[in-house]
């Protein structure tokens, strides 16, 4: 009982890391390389990341840097998002998991 309290105190805390997804911060997602705010990346939909940390030379050397297993047996259901640092993704029966995009703690 004492571990369901404690996360439930630590909740609001949780919530209060990630900023608003506001109306502004989706009209300003091309240009915003850090997150994936909404489906398609913006409103274009265009699924471009502007990133180029990795290209022909280097994407040979790339590795798994973690995973997350889940209770559904179903797959993952649709785009994950990341906001603030937190990857977003949805699951069967209304279920999103929060997860840690840097170390993939589950939140």
């Amino acid at each position: 009982m004492s571990r369901y309290l404690l996360i439930l105190l630590l909740l609001p805390l949780s919530l209060c890391w990630a900023a608003p997804v506001t109306d502004q911060r989706l009209q300003q997602a091309a240009h915003d390389p850090a997150n994936w705010l909404s489906h398609g990346k913006d409103y274009r939909e265009q699924r471009f990341s502007p990133l180029d940390q990795i290209n022909v030379d280097n994407v040979k050397t790339l590795g798994l840097a973690w995973y997350v297993e889940t209770d559904d047996v179903t797959g993952l259901q649709a785009t994950p998002l990341v906001a603030d640092g937190v990857m977003y993704v949805p699951a069967a029966w209304n279920v999103v998991y929060a997860i840690n995009a840097a170390t993939g703690e589950v939140l």
